[in-house]
């Protein structure tokens, strides 16, 4: 994720300038325990504000593999393939 600060340095003066970061390339990445990237999936290009992912391993379709339920500014489900 990379973090662009575009106005504003306001630490909380509410008659201050409003600030804005915007959030690029939001992703999920699956790896092995050694920390080897099995996978990357971006699931949010840009965001206005830090928002945190909320990631559950389930079998969403009962099919006996596990999908990725990843909850943001919307709920998306991915699929190793």
């Amino acid at each position: 994720m990379q973090r662009q600060r575009v106005a504003g340095d306001n630490h909380g003066d509410p008659a201050g300038e409003q600030n804005l970061v915007l959030f690029h390339d939001n992703s999920v990445i699956v790896a092995t325990p050694q920390f080897k990237v099995l996978a990357q999936q971006v699931v949010g290009s840009v965001w206005r504000a830090h928002q945190s992912l909320i990631v559950h391993v389930l079998d969403m379709d009962g099919d006996g593999r596990q999908e990725l339920l990843v909850l943001g500014e919307e709920a998306q489900v991915l699929t190793y393939r």
